[in-house]
């Protein structure tokens, strides 16, 4: 028999020894915390990244199409196709900062929106989260807008497609992975 446990309960909360920070950079920053696990007393060093809230827009056109965008990506480098997505300005709503990414990468606006969840991206060593909004009625009404650094190219891809689509691997960002899961459950998709 295997070791699981009854499931039941949590595992206790690490005790906290020791926090400092080592780096800020544009996009993130990284401190290194000292902690004592309670089973047993074994004290571990964490690294670990902070970095601003996100928000993800699943976009939904009147004909039933996903407003994708096509960007290359430095560290994969190649071209990724994803939900619009980016970092919430400080002191900005979710669904303030979901409009404005939607039409900066894509020149696209929509309804009022819909927080569908939030995402942890990837709670080993970074505490960062990602919120994940659905815009219906998503219809050009401008030209792009994007930051200097980006390039985008629209998508549409028709909701009968996006199966196969994901399948064939040619979406593998997780964050838009995630933000398609959960307009899926939303949906009854």
């Amino acid at each position: 028999m295997g070791s699981e446990d009854s499931g039941r309960g949590a595992p206790p909360a690490w005790q906290t020894l020791s926090s400092e920070p080592l780096a800020t950079y544009h996009m993130f920053s990284v401190r290194r915390e000292r902690v004592r696990n309670p089973r047993g007393g074994v004290e571990k060093t964490f690294d670990i990244v902070e970095s601003p809230q996100g928000v993800s827009v699943v976009a939904l056109t009147d004909a039933g199409e996903l407003v994708m965008v096509a960007q290359y990506r430095v560290p994969l480098g190649r071209v990724s196709l994803e939900a619009p997505a980016g970092a919430l300005d400080d002191g900005e709503g979710v669904l303030d900062a979901a409009r404005r990414e939607l039409r900066e990468e894509t020149g696209f606006e929509g309804g009022a929106g819909e927080l569908l969840g939030t995402m942890v991206l990837n709670p080993s060593w970074q505490g960062s989260v990602c919120h994940v909004v659905l815009v219906r009625g998503a219809r050009p009404v401008a030209q792009k807008d994007p930051d200097a650094g980006e390039d985008t190219r629209v998508r549409r891809v028709p909701l009968a497609e996006l199966d196969a689509l994901l399948a064939s691997g040619q979406v593998d960002s997780a964050v838009t992975l995630g933000s398609i899961a959960l307009y899926d459950r939303a949906a009854g998709r």
